[in-house]
């Protein structure tokens, strides 16, 4: 492992990601130019200033693989993968949220309609898997690009079923319990966070305990990212997050929502409102009214 201090550019590692991305979203033939528009769009890369993404999980893989390795560039693939795999999933997520508005401007599938949207979420999804492919032409051998293909793989499953638990819980009459929140949003967020951060380590390192260590800190990345982004969810500034928080209104029941409300209870409350939601969910009971609350969302 490098032990040599480096000075780490974010804007470069997300410009170098960019160009990665966009080596795979460029135009191919006349026929199909506007699904990649489209992927372009949704990407904030057709040259609308400020309205991409974070670039976070890319930027993670980068970081861990830089801080082994001392230089990020050889993980580019891999950040162009993951990103170009979140992104299919908001596509796709927005459709299922009925969500106009996405980063300050209209989600995809109320430009283009939804049978456009849900290809152009496939078309991401598939250039996420070709973004790969590129690893072997870096010098990476065929034994570490199928394991990190197969770790990618393992993550959209793992993604698909939180989508599934939140889906499924939005349509039932019960609100969801504490351990199946963190189910959902460890299968949903953490999963892909901490497989982004276990991508560049694996890519540095044979080091398993390394590799462990990268991937439990991820782990807990994204349990504490999902947790702040439901916080917003219900109190967030639409100026800044470039989304209304309309959970409560919503009356949603897969987040923090309708939890906030139970633990809020006198009976719930040990040390303050937010630690009880680490309570077994048992320990905190629905209030009588909560069926027909939910029932009438």
């Amino acid at each position: 492992m490098s032990t040599t201090a480096h000075t780490i550019d974010l804007d470069q590692l997300i410009a170098d990601t960019e160009e990665e991305i966009l080596r795979l979203v460029a135009d191919r033939d006349p026929s199909t130019v506007g699904v990649y528009e489209q992927c372009r769009y949704h990407l904030g890369l057709d040259g609308a200033a400020g309205v991409s993404g974070k670039r976070m999980r890319p930027l993670l893989g980068l970081l861990a693989y830089a801080s082994i390795t001392g230089d990020h560039r050889g993980a580019l693939p891999g950040a162009a993968a993951v990103e170009l795999g979140h992104n299919f999933s908001l596509v796709h997520d927005d459709i299922e949220d009925g969500d106009s508005e996405r980063r300050h401007r209209a989600t995809l599938w109320s430009l283009h309609g939804i049978p456009q949207a849900i290809n152009t979420g496939d078309m991401l999804f598939s250039l996420s898997r070709v973004a790969l492919h590129r690893l072997t032409d870096l010098g990476f051998s065929d034994h570490k690009v199928l394991r990190l293909m197969r770790l990618y793989d393992e993550t959209c499953v793992a993604l698909c079923e939180g989508q599934y638990i939140d889906i499924a819980t939005g349509e039932a009459d019960d609100v969801m319990s504490v351990d199946r929140y963190f189910d959902m949003i460890g299968r949903k967020t953490a999963a892909l966070i901490a497989a982004s951060i276990e991508a560049g380590a694996l890519l540095a390192t044979d080091d398993e305990d390394v590799i462990r260590h990268y991937r439990n800190f991820g782990w807990d990345l994204g349990l504490a990212f999902q947790l702040n982004d439901d916080l917003l969810g219900i109190w967030g500034d639409e100026r800044t997050t470039g989304k209304e928080p309309t959970d409560v209104a919503r009356r949603k029941k897969s987040g923090l929502a309708p939890m906030s409300t139970r633990a809020s209870r006198p009976e719930c409350i040990v040390t303050g409102r937010w630690p009880s939601l680490m309570r077994p969910a048992s320990s905190c009971p629905r209030p009588a009214s909560a069926s027909k609350k939910s029932s009438s969302g």
